[in-house]
């Protein structure tokens, strides 16, 4: 069986896989926040939650791929290394269970050390 490759940037990590059944590929992604978003309006199960603008990095820091919105369950600030899930696994998040959520920040990074680099 061959496995795919780790993403690249947030897109190939949201792909479709070539595969006739079109499941979607999910990872943990590092991103640094870089903004925030005000929506006045938005879906009710959402309403006490912070949504942030995040950018995909690589381990070095190198920012890397499309901005993306995601709903923050950690009090992360911008600035920060986060981690952050999407599709379903967003929606197993804290607080998330039935909410209208494709990404959701989970995690603060202290540190991130690479063998051999």
């Amino acid at each position: 069986m061959k496995f795919p490759r780790p993403p690249h940037s947030i897109q190939d990590a949201t792909r479709r896989t070539t595969r006739s059944d079109t499941t979607r590929l999910h990872f943990m992604l590092l991103a640094r926040i870089v903004g925030t978003v005000v929506a006045t309006r938005k879906d009710p199960r959402l309403e006490s939650f912070k949504l942030l603008v995040a950018r995909g990095i690589d381990p070095q820091g190198k920012a890397e791929g499309n901005y993306l919105v995601a709903v923050d369950t950690v009090d992360a600030g911008v600035g920060e290394t986060v981690l952050i899930v999407s599709g379903s696994s967003a929606r197993m998040a804290s607080g998330m269970k039935d909410c209208p959520v494709d990404a959701a920040i989970v995690g603060i990074v202290d540190e991130i050390e690479v063998q051999g680099s």
